[in-house]
């Protein structure tokens, strides 16, 4: 005589389990899409170098930005350009002994500022004998600041001198492309850094090349609007490793700078709300690259001066990149040459 059949009863009760599951899940996507369509949206205009990112820039250009919410100016600035792609730095006239380079991110392009109120800018008035280069990209990380390097001819930073690195805590998945990042960035423009079966780090061609089904994958998130309506992200590396190679691309990074410009002592800052996680440390100590971080301000009246806007944009305001400036020469002047 056949029992009652448990397995089949069980698999068909895990199967409706799933469908109920699977149900509810497309249920709260529709419900969450249409009140995000029906949300009186605010009106944000954002101008940048090329719509997307400031990389690469055209030598030589001159280009507005402006950051406008519900008719109301946050920002309406110009960023200027030299024939490297450095955004302009204010040097006071005078003989320069020394060279300063800072790479990094839009805080350190000025992401919102005129030339004369960036972070090089201010350093070079507190300091009238530094050359200083400014090569923050809007959205980079130590990969287009390793593209960069890669295209600066060999005598451009002839005199003893610093090349400073800000981090920020969101650049490794920028630079490994988590899924908002992916969206964001001109993939077929923007450098892609990978490893060889070796362990060497290698340009390729772009993120869609080195991972066609991650990017196809990336791609279908992107067109459901997965981000956008659930607010989420998705890491492309989630695996604890991705801290370890990232320290480790800048330590590629720094070992390249050394060959092009020998003369160049290299460091890492970050910034005053970021503190970069132990692996990070250790890879940068053990490849002894100095660290250091930027105090941060306790006085909610300070704090509150240290944004371009609380609600809408947290880039260092005016204020902010004379407290990082005059920071960074103290450390600078700290060095020993």
């Amino acid at each position: 005589m056949r029992l009652f059949p448990f397995k089949w009863a069980i698999s068909k009760l895990r199967l409706r389990q799933f469908a109920v599951f699977f149900g509810v899940l497309i249920l709260g996507i529709a419900i969450k899409y249409a009140f995000e369509l029906t949300k009186k949206p605010q009106i944000v205009r954002v101008l940048k170098v090329d719509g997307r990112s400031t990389f690469p820039v055209q030598p030589g250009s001159s280009v507005p930005s402006s950051l406008i919410v519900d008719g109301r100016v946050i920002y309406s600035v110009t960023y200027n350009f030299d024939q490297y792609g450095r955004r302009r730095t204010v040097l006071p006239p005078g003989r320069k002994d020394r060279d300063i380079v800072l790479f990094g991110c839009s805080y350190v392009l000025g992401e919102g500022l005129e030339d004369h109120e960036v972070i090089a800018s201010k350093m070079a008035k507190n300091s009238p004998n530094w050359n200083i280069g400014n090569h923050g990209v809007s959205g980079g990380a130590i990969d287009t600041s390793l593209a960069q390097l890669e295209a600066l001819p060999n005598n451009l930073y002839r005199n003893d001198g610093v090349a400073l690195y800000g981090f920020l805590f969101d650049h490794p998945r920028r630079v490994f492309r988590s899924l908002h990042w992916f969206a964001l960035v001109d993939d077929w423009r923007r450098p892609y850094y990978d490893r060889s079966s070796s362990g060497e780090w290698y340009k390729t061609s772009g993120f869609r090349a080195a991972h066609p089904w991650i990017s196809r994958l990336y791609d279908f998130l992107i067109l459901t609007r997965f981000t956008k309506v659930w607010g989420v992200d998705v890491p492309f590396r989630i695996s604890p490793d991705w801290e370890r190679d990232y320290a480790e691309l800048i330590v590629h990074f720094y070992r390249k700078l050394h060959q092009k410009f020998p003369k160049l002592k290299f460091s890492v800052f970050a910034y005053p709300s970021v503190r970069p996680r132990i692996e990070i440390r250790r890879v940068l100590e053990s490849a002894r690259i100095p660290l250091f971080q930027i105090p941060f301000v306790n006085d909610p009246e300070l704090k509150n001066k240290m944004v371009i806007d609380q609600k809408y944009d947290s880039h260092p305001s005016s204020y902010a990149t004379g407290y990082i400036s005059e920071y960074l020469v103290r450390q600078i002047n700290s060095f020993r040459w």
